[in-house]
């Protein structure tokens, strides 16, 4: 899906749009010049919560960050229902990871098996599609 490249391709646009260094760029988003740096090479793994941070300073939906799409429209035709299902099964998996890190919360652990699960059914289910449209060809 790319979320990571279209982080990183969105950020570049806005930073040359606005004619800024990459360090009054990162002042601007009140983030240190190394995180901004590694995002604009598409290389960092930002949390979801600092997607949400950057979003709010730029001023813009964090789906635009996320999906470089600028409409809820435009997402829509962007990816398949299922996309982004598996886009939020996902991305509820990394902000639990996150959030729950440090804790020893047993349902912390529960939504994250959860999740896991979810995932890998999704991935089977993925996998089994492409399979059946490769055998189509």
């Amino acid at each position: 899906m790319g979320m990571f490249k279209n982080l990183a391709e969105t950020l570049s646009a806005i930073k040359r749009e606005r004619r800024l260094s990459t360090t009054n760029f990162a002042v601007e988003l009140d983030i240190s010049r190394s995180a901004l740096q590694e995002y604009l090479e598409g290389k960092g793994n930002p949390r979801l919560s600092t997607i949400f941070f950057i979003a709010e300073k730029l001023n813009v939906d964090p789906a635009v960050l996320i999906f470089g799409e600028t409409t809820n429209e435009a997402l829509a035709e962007a990816l398949t229902e299922q996309e982004q299902k598996e886009l939020l099964v996902r991305l509820m998996g990394k902000y639990l990871d996150q959030m729950f890190a440090s804790s020893e919360n047993g349902a912390a652990d529960l939504l994250r098996d959860i999740l896991k699960t979810v995932t890998s059914c999704l991935d089977e289910r993925a996998a089994e599609t492409q399979a059946a449209e490769n055998e189509e060809k």
